[in-house]
């Protein structure tokens, strides 16, 4: 679109049409991007609303739990004031022993009754059978005797078929029920990976916050301290230039005076007295005349070079020159000394912003490690719960199909007893006896097995 732009054959009208609709349509996507994260933050805001009163709703039923309903809020057993009375004061776990006791007992008797009943029908069904044998014994036949059989033989088959189907039934229920548990411990596994996931949120936002600050700190230290470099490199400078002025011109002075005898004081006077001596107390004014214009320039130059020393060296006398110099050599090495010590603490302050450096990499490292670790986990999860969603389905559709199975294996039976009842004759006593042991032992196996007795604990009280 640029070099479409860009290109001379356009017209300057073309191309600002054109970059008003770039910059036209890059408006729109920005408004249409906040948009969207507006309707995020709100759908998250939302999420964690819901989040904290689903957590304050546990809290309650945790506190009923531990504590016991004391207060009288959850109207479980209202319409029992026998029992709430009983219960009101106790721990949530002495109530479900007791509960568990009293189901136990009445479970019992039950099966006892259901027992008694099953004995009693078939005490009723053996004397009807009896009955109508010897009603129709004269018009009996060996062919109906054999069909009879086969019908009885049927019947079993068709009842040991309808024990398994429950006994398939009641293992389908109780693999139903662990997937339901399994699931709410998932469901728990979720949110403590969620609270998990926010506070890694949060610690990896306070170590950025760190790392930003020693940043800036670490930035206002280099700062501060090429200011003190600088300034310390420049009055290095200006001194060695002072310094080495000050050689320079102590060197001219010294090579100018280096033509001048030096003579000892005490030579001299000697000297001046020989010669006093020898004249007779004359003094020689010719040699004197000659050497007095010498040392008069010699000493006006040496003035002005120390003139221009004090002047460098901003000292109100001749005498303070050399301790000043002293004094400047001093800072000198001070300076210098200071200057390495700077270098040092540089060095120091540089290793410390690479190990913040390595350690907020590696924090940075760890946090997207752990992210991801928790994305598969909780991508894991998630399968894992639709697989086994999956399979609770599978099993209520199977358990569906067999009671489906089961109804028509009641009816099939109920229209097998009545035509046994209204068409067909009675067999012998031999065949009622085989019968009826079958019977009780189908029902023995059926009943007892499928559903057992719950064994009552030691020190429980019902």
């Amino acid at each position: 679109m640029t070099e479409d732009i860009d290109n001379n054959q356009w017209s300057m009208k073309d191309k600002l049409s054109q970059y008003r609709s770039i910059t036209h349509l890059q408006q729109r996507t920005i408004a249409h991007s906040k948009d969207v994260m507006n309707n995020l933050r709100k759908k998250q805001e939302t999420k964690i609303k819901d989040l904290i009163k689903q957590n304050n709703k546990y809290r309650e039923n945790y506190g009923l739990s531990i504590y016991g309903d004391r207060k009288k809020l959850v109207p479980v057993l209202q319409n029992h004031p026998i029992l709430q009375l009983a219960y009101q004061n106790k721990i949530p776990k002495d109530i479900e022993e007791n509960l568990k006791q009293v189901a136990f007992s009445k479970k019992k008797q039950l099966h006892r009754q259901c027992y008694k009943n099953k004995q009693r029908e078939d005490d009723f069904l053996n004397i009807k059978l009896e009955l109508e044998e010897l009603q129709t014994a004269s018009t009996t036949s060996k062919d109906h005797m054999w069909e009879e059989q086969q019908l009885t033989y049927e019947i079993q088959q068709v009842k040991s078929k309808l024990n398994a189907a429950s006994i398939i039934n009641e293992s389908s229920l109780n693999m139903i029920n662990v997937l339901e548990k399994d699931t709410i411990c998932y469901n728990r596994i979720l949110e403590e990976l969620e609270t998990d996931s926010k506070k890694q949120y949060h610690c990896i936002l306070k170590a950025a916050k760190l790392g930003q600050e020693a940043a800036d700190e670490l930035s206002k230290l280099h700062k501060e301290y090429d200011i003190i470099v600088k300034t310390v490199k420049k009055n290095m400078k200006e001194k060695n230039r002072a310094i080495h002025n000050i050689k320079k011109k102590y060197e001219k002075v010294r090579a100018h005076n280096s033509h001048i005898p030096k003579v000892k004081s005490h030579e001299v006077s000697q000297s001046v007295d020989a010669d006093n001596r020898d004249s007779g107390g004359e003094v020689n004014f010719q040699e004197s005349e000659v050497i007095l214009p010498v040392m008069e320039r010699t000493i006006t130059r040496l003035t002005g070079i120390l003139k221009e020393l004090q002047n460098i060296s901003l000292v109100p006398s001749f005498e303070d020159i050399f301790p000043r110099a002293l004094e400047q050599l001093k800072n000198k090495v001070r300076l210098q000394r200071q200057v390495v010590i700077n270098e040092e603490q540089k060095t120091t302050i540089l290793d410390q912003r690479n190990t913040l450096d390595v350690l907020l990499e590696v924090a940075i490292y760890h946090t997207l490690k752990a992210a991801v670790t928790f994305k598969n986990n909780q991508d894991h999860t998630e399968h894992k719960i639709e697989e086994e969603k999956k399979v609770i389905q599978g099993y209520k559709k199977k358990n569906h199909y067999q009671n489906e199975h089961i109804l028509h294996i009641r009816t099939a039976l109920i229209t097998f007893n009545i035509l046994l009842s209204k068409f067909y004759p009675i067999q012998d006593e031999l065949i009622l006896n085989v019968s009826a042991e079958s019977e009780d032992k189908l029902f023995a196996e059926s009943e007892f097995a499928v559903k057992p007795l719950l064994q009552p604990k030691s020190d429980g009280n019902i």
